[in-house]
């Protein structure tokens, strides 16, 4: 293969045999060090069709680096903004479910993977297998589709 432009990314085949991507996405703000997107496909096509949409999405200009914000940050946030215009029980209730059947279940895994898992069939089995009541069960499904 031959080499790219500067600023067109680049594919090689590590020892494993999994083909990564590598494509500089802009640079850090403050240490002026350059930001990557790294990723791993175990086909060359695959590698190359990620390439081409990255950089397609980076010249059209709405390429979106991966969020590192995690369930659990997302609901503090969530209660902190979202819930200004709410009851006090409502938001008592809300709490409650969050701290007691929603973070110790999906709290760590990061908001952009819960997001691809499709939120009602990951909270569903984290809740039953747990074996909560039916209304609380209610509420964390209720929280991943419409919240």
């Amino acid at each position: 293969m031959p080499k790219r432009a500067n600023g067109d990314g680049s594919i090689y085949q590590r020892k494993d045999g999994t083909w990564r991507v590598r494509v500089t996405v802009g640079r850090d703000t403050g240490t002026g060090k350059p930001l990557y997107n790294d990723s791993y496909h175990k086909t060359q096509k695959a590698a190359r069709e990620h390439l081409r949409q990255i950089t397609a999405a980076l010249d059209k200009g709405t390429y979106q680096a991966p969020s590192r914000m995690t369930v659990n940050e997302w609901l503090d946030v969530w209660q902190a903004e979202y819930l200004g215009g709410v009851k006090p029980n409502t938001r008592y209730d809300y709490g409650r479910v969050i701290a007691n059947y929603i973070t110790p279940t999906l709290g760590a895994v990061k908001l952009q993977a819960y997001a691809r898992m499709r939120c009602k069939h990951a909270t569903m089995p984290c809740c039953v297998s747990v074996g909560y009541r039916p209304r609380p069960l209610r509420m964390c499904t209720a929280y991943s589709t419409v919240h």
